[in-house]
């Protein structure tokens, strides 16, 4: 079992694991914008969070949705947050596609 959670270090805050039990949790990111508010998603191989890191120059500092696998690895842009402050990333259960 483990856990995901945003701390500042210096100027940003980023992701970090800790497995329970341990002492010592490990960075997950290390950007030059703040990572914050990361969520597992159900089958627990992949991590969701909110970013102020640019993926686009032309929308500096806007509020993104990143994913990554578990252990920090290939970090990918999702999604630009709507009108600038993501505050929350959640996954959601699959919905039956619309008939």
């Amino acid at each position: 079992r483990t856990l995901a959670f945003s701390a500042r270090v210096g100027k940003r805050y980023d992701i970090y694991f800790q497995r329970l039990g341990d002492r010592s949790p490990r960075r997950l990111t290390n950007s030059a914008g703040h990572d914050w508010s990361p969520t597992y998603s159900p089958s627990g191989d992949r991590i969701a969070f909110a970013s102020s890191r640019t993926p686009n120059v032309r929308q500096p500092g806007v509020a993104q949705i990143w994913m990554m696998h578990a252990n920090g690895s290939a970090q990918e842009h999702v999604a630009n947050g709507v009108g600038g402050t993501v505050t929350q990333v959640d996954w959601s259960p699959l919905l039956p596609a619309s008939r």
